[in-house]
């Protein structure tokens, strides 16, 4: 006679303890070893497949976010394990960056990178090295609870000389194998910390909303090129200013071409010097695009003195409007006018400031153009 089925199976509780059960699992895991079993196993012919975990930072508490990418993590690695390859999973802690050193900056009551070098770096450097372990308690909880399988004894840290000299030899392999190149990057930059800046770390601090003006800049242009061209007569004597509208004023500095919109017609502006000016004072000559005058210049206060393609723009050079002491293998290409498809005449002047150092690169690629610094190695771009 066989035996009932109560005594076959585990009365199942109508209200189940799940922290309860999953805490039992995982005793069970330690007991048996079972991570370690896992991650030993290899089928015949299969390689060995590594996994060095994108390292967390432990000076803050782990996040619902951190669960999420863990498990997408732990799915790979035990995909790989049913499929026979040996996976040795690596932790790693991060210990470089921003996080780390404006928690510390808190701590010492900071406001800036004198403060720290009042401080002492030495001493900074030391309470940092401390800060990136304040919740490795709370970071390791939370991945065995997840069931997320990685080594914590052989985490690697990345302060330490043994994972510093890795990347050094890695970079040196791809040099060997000619896999670099020299180029130039737009980066956010943090005049505070004088530091280029990660997207994540932008994401910590960014204020939004933040006045940022633009600015009308009159670049003075070649008035002997353009008589040559009839864009102003020969008996003019006043100075041509190619009107320009920016919303990057700060980038004014690294300016190295003017740029104007191809199939365009373009005019010569008389108007007063400002747009708060009388109507009777003195006038000075614009270059913009004819279209956009009406919306740049207020009503009665402008004339159109001349009309012209841009194609008699093209090449034209210019004063820049700080100067300083200038890369000397800029060359001829430095301040000249250019036609590109960039340049947008809904809107501004249709006189584009280019500035192929703060995200112009392509443009610069396309017309040869040098990448010139506001701040660089030849000094600071200083007003003339």
């Amino acid at each position: 006679m066989s035996a009932p089925m109560s005594a076959m199976f585990e009365d199942v509780s109508a209200a189940p303890a799940f922290p309860d059960m999953e805490k039992a699992i995982l005793a069970h895991w330690r007991a048996q070893d079972i991570q370690a079993k896992a991650m030993a196993k290899s089928a015949p012919g299969k390689a060995p497949y590594v996994f060095y975990e994108g390292p967390p930072t432990a000076n803050g508490r782990p996040g619902i976010h951190h669960v999420s990418a863990r498990a997408v993590k732990d799915a790979y690695c035990r995909f790989k394990t049913m499929q026979g390859h040996r996976v040795d999973r690596r932790a790693g802690w991060d210990t470089h960056g921003l996080p780390v050193e404006i928690e510390v900056e808190k701590q010492i009551g900071s406001s800036g990178k004198q403060d720290i070098e009042k401080f002492g770096v030495a001493a900074f450097n030391d309470l940092c090295r401390e800060s990136v372990f304040k919740y490795i308690k709370d970071w390791v909880t939370l991945t065995e609870r997840i069931g997320f399988w990685v080594d914590f004894d052989r985490a690697y840290v990345t302060y330490e000389n043994n994972y510093i000299e890795s990347e050094w030899w890695i970079l040196k392999n791809l040099w060997d194998r000619g896999l670099f190149y020299r180029d130039y990057k737009t980066t956010m930059h943090c005049p505070r910390c004088n530091t280029s800046l990660a997207d994540h770390e932008v994401s910590l601090g960014m204020k939004e909303d933040v006045d940022d003006p633009s600015a009308w800049v009159k670049f003075i242009a070649d008035a002997v090129e353009l008589k040559k061209r009839g864009v102003i007569g020969a008996g003019e004597t006043r100075e041509v200013n190619l009107l320009a509208w920016t919303t990057t004023p700060w980038t004014l500095g690294a300016n190295c071409a003017i740029a104007v919109a191809p199939e365009t017609q373009y005019a010569l502006v008389e108007a007063p010097p400002s747009w708060g000016a009388p109507a009777d004072a003195d006038k000075e000559l614009y270059v913009v695009a004819e279209v956009l005058a009406p919306s740049i210049f207020a009503e009665g206060t402008f004339a159109v003195v001349s009309t012209f393609s841009e194609e008699r723009l093209t090449g034209v050079g210019y004063a820049p409007v700080l100067r300083g002491q200038e890369p000397a293998e800029v060359g001829s290409a430095l301040r000249t006018v250019v036609i590109d498809d960039h340049v947008d005449i809904t809107a501004g002047s249709g006189v584009l400031h280019t500035a192929t150092a703060y995200g112009d690169l392509e443009m610069g690629e396309k017309h040869g153009l040098p990448v010139l610094f506001s701040c660089g190695r030849d000094g600071l771009m200083l007003p003339e």
